[in-house]
């Protein structure tokens, strides 16, 4: 009886349990549940040796250690030997003294030093393209290169362009591995980058990033002509990487590493290199000419504010206002004429004035460049055919680039009452008017270089009418605009009489 009580009651507890699951199961049945969606990364194949073609640029990653076997032994180890000054050397590893150390070697002038950089192959037969600060002032016969396979050579330089800071120099071999060039026109912000070189002198380093901005104006080069506009990376850049290689995710050079921005002297984030383009278009002239072949547009030219577009009927700031036109120049001869705007060239826009400046830099003296213009409120297409340094427009052109001051002696018949330095880089001179002697004239009687105001686009003999739409008829109230201007807006909006009669504006930031 009992253990018929018992084999019951275990029956029951069996069903129960089983009620209990089926209850419990139905519960959760009746919760609503979506699907998780889960993006797998690419799988990475260590061990792939597809062709590069093959792999597809939708994972770039996956094409650098592709990249980096196909664009390592192009670019090269670069060591020139100047003479420097031991008390003005840089403190850093990229120069090394050698000869004797005794105390006397270490204070007298003329020490030997070893400048570091890179440089890359652009030829079979041994062309390599550098930046100039990497074998400027190197003696003759000592720069030395040495390739990623441990060759080493006496290179020669063949030629230098300080404006662009380019160099050219070759070694004697062929059958060399050489980089191929890419199209720096196409290079968009977010592309991906890697950046080869030999910083710190650790050689064959490849690094990684993205384009972080395109036509950057840095303010490194320090000539009248220079030309800077840069492409921006996150890739890291030392010094030693100067004249190494930037390429894209196919292994095509786009840019040549020249310069960091930073406050400690080592990389922060932020590495500039000059576009493939302007690179190539810079090495080929050297090559085949033995110095470089620049075209002139025969402007002087400004960035516009979104003020000034707007009084020259422009819905929107876009392209640079031509300033001066220089007599018989290029742009002369087709018509553009003061206050018009360049907004493009060949296809290509620009929007500040060192971006104009870089697109003519592309170009040879007799080549023709198409021009989209702003003028008399509407678009206009230009075709201008492009003179060279021996054209007399040209000459007169590059003579404002040199630095000068106005001579003012107690011989002139123009009064002068005061001048005042200004420190955005010039100083007036307040005179009176020839014609009305109470009248008075803010006339610029020197302009530093380098400065604010020289970037601006300021000559010596502009006279100073304005500030921001303000008429300014002493140097105080000159003063005081501007001082309010650059604290409230860093800008001031000068407006200038030329000495042939033209108005220009000048853009002063800081």
């Amino acid at each position: 009886m009992n253990f018929r009580s018992n084999s019951i009651v275990y029956a029951l507890l069996i069903v129960v349990g089983v009620l209990i699951g089926v209850v419990f199961m139905l519960l959760q049945s009746g919760e609503q549940r979506r699907p998780v969606e889960i993006t797998l990364a690419p799988q990475m194949n260590v061990a792939s040796s597809d062709p590069i073609e093959n792999i597809g640029l939708e994972a770039p990653y996956i094409q650098f250690k592709q990249v980096a076997s196909m664009v390592t032994p192009t670019v090269v180890f670069i060591e020139a030997s100047v003479i420097q000054n031991r008390m003005t050397m840089p403190n850093d590893e990229n120069h090394r003294g050698s000869g004797s150390e005794d105390l006397w070697n270490r204070f007298l002038p003329g020490r030997r030093v070893a400048v570091a950089g890179s440089g890359v192959l652009i030829t079979h037969d041994g062309y390599i393209l550098t930046n100039n600060h990497v074998i400027a002032n190197a003696e003759r016969g000592q720069v030395t290169v040495a390739l990623s396979d441990k060759r080493t050579y006496r290179a020669r330089i063949i030629g230098q362009d300080p404006n662009t800071d380019l160099a050219v120099i070759k070694i004697d071999d062929t059958d060399l591995p050489h980089i191929p060039i890419g199209n720096s026109d196409l290079v968009e912000v977010g592309d991906w980058v890697l950046a080869v070189g030999n910083p710190f002198r650790l050689r064959s380093t490849v690094t990684a990033g993205i384009v972080s901005a395109l036509g950057r104006n840095v303010d490194i080069i320090n000539t009248p002509l220079r030309i800077e506009s840069f492409i921006q990376t996150d890739a890291a850049i030392n010094r030693g990487n100067s004249g190494g290689a930037l390429v894209d995710v196919t292994g095509n050079l786009i840019g040549i590493n020249t310069a960091i921005a930073t406050e400690s002297g080592v990389y922060e984030g932020y590495g500039f290199a000059i576009p493939s383009n302007m690179a190539v278009k810079i090495a080929k002239d050297m090559i085949e000419f033995g110095e470089v072949r620049r075209a002139y547009l025969g402007v002087e030219i400004q960035s516009i504010s979104f003020d000034r577009a707007r009084n020259l009927g422009m819905t929107n700031a876009r392209g640079v206002e031509v300033s001066r036109v220089v007599r018989n120049g290029s742009a002369d001869r087709a018509g553009i004429r003061v206050t018009d705007v360049i907004l493009e060239v060949n296809g290509q826009q620009v929007n500040e004035s060192h971006e104009l400046q870089a697109r003519i830099a592309m170009v040879r003296p007799g080549d023709g460049v198409d021009l989209r213009i702003w003028t008399s409120g509407e678009e206009k297409f230009k075709r201008v055919t492009l003179v060279g340094r021996d054209d007399d427009s040209v000459r007169e052109l590059l003579r404002g680039a040199e630095p000068e001051t106005l001579q003012i002696t107690p011989d002139d018949e123009v009064p002068v009452l005061r001048e005042m330095e200004f420190r955005v880089g010039f100083r007036a001179a307040e005179l009176s008017n020839q014609s009305d002697f109470s009248q008075h004239e803010l006339v610029v009687t020197r302009v530093d270089d380098d400065s604010y105001a020289s970037r601006a686009g300021m000559l010596v003999d502009d006279q100073i009418t304005e500030v921001n739409g303000t008429k300014v008829h002493t140097l105080e109230e000159l003063d005081d605009s501007m001082r309010r201007s650059l604290r409230e807006n860093s800008r001031a909006l000068l407006t200038a009489e030329r000495k042939d009669g033209s108005i220009t504006y000048l853009s002063i930031r800081r």
